[in-house]
């Protein structure tokens, strides 16, 4: 079990949607019962079944929001670029703010 699993998602999340061709991909972030910030990436489609040999990917950074970055910063940045927002941009932005964060990968079947 990844360490997101085991917590819960809090209400209040915010989804982001982006389509290009038959490939979907999804953002989503809010809080965890745990206080934690979290950033989901899921990609569905041709492309994630060509590069992970699987109909889905999920992808969640969780870290400490802080004065140099939170979640107000990611929404932000949603809104700002939109589709050309990937979660290695929120990785980039937390490395760069100092920002320790984990990472869990997994990959779906359906």
């Amino acid at each position: 079990m990844s360490k997101t699993e085991g917590a819960t998602k809090v209400t209040g999340k915010l989804n982001y949607a982006f389509r290009n061709g038959a490939e979907t991909r999804t953002m989503e972030y809010g809080r965890l019962d745990t206080g934690e910030a979290y950033v989901t990436e899921t990609g569905r489609g041709d492309i994630t079944e060509f590069c992970y040999d699987a109909p889905a990917r999920e992808t969640t950074l969780r870290f400490r929001e802080n004065e140099q970055y939170s979640l107000e910063d990611v929404a932000d940045t949603l809104r700002e670029h939109g589709d050309e927002v990937y979660l290695g941009d929120i990785a980039d932005a937390l490395d760069f703010w100092g920002v320790a964060y984990e990472r869990d990968e997994r990959v779906l079947t359906s």
